[in-house]
């Protein structure tokens, strides 16, 4: 059993990577998917209140946390968009394989036109930028590039 962090930019396809791989027994933490769950009834998928981020992000560390408890009994899936130095240094320290869903900045930037907001524009932005640093290339962790997440 072990710990996959997923990263990549919006609309990637990290969801649908994970939830193709998963099993009902895995213990999947996805911010949308708990934002979601968290809301109230209709609430949007990718679109959510100041109050709401919050509280998912608080949720989200305490999943984490307990599920690595039990990491040796489940395989644990962690959904993390763009985690910074300290996170990547933290899953390392967990034994965390990652695996980069990047399917091109032109694909989700068409993907966030039609199906998210302006913010996740500016976040494809922000994770190129960032990869292109390198910040997401560490010999030290296991990376395993994905392939197409779904047929769009």
């Amino acid at each position: 059993m072990s710990l996959t962090v997923i990263i990549g930019p919006p609309a990637s396809g990290k969801t649908t990577w994970v939830l193709d791989r998963a099993g009902a027994h895995d213990i999947v933490i996805d911010y949308d998917r708990l934002a979601v769950a968290l809301a109230g009834t209709g609430a949007p998928t990718h679109r959510h209140p100041k109050v709401l981020k919050e509280v998912t992000m608080v949720a989200r560390r305490a999943a984490l946390r307990e599920a690595l408890k039990h990491a040796a009994a489940v395989d644990v899936y962690l959904i993390h968009t763009h985690p910074a130095p300290h996170d990547l240094a933290a899953y390392r320290r967990d034994g965390a394989t990652l695996v980069v869903m990047d399917p091109g900045q032109d694909v989700v930037t068409a993907r966030c036109r039609t199906e998210r907001t302006t913010g996740h524009l500016a976040a494809v932005t922000r994770w190129y930028t960032a990869k292109a640093r390198g910040d997401f290339a560490d010999h030290r962790t296991p990376v395993q590039p994905a392939g197409a997440s779904r047929r769009w």
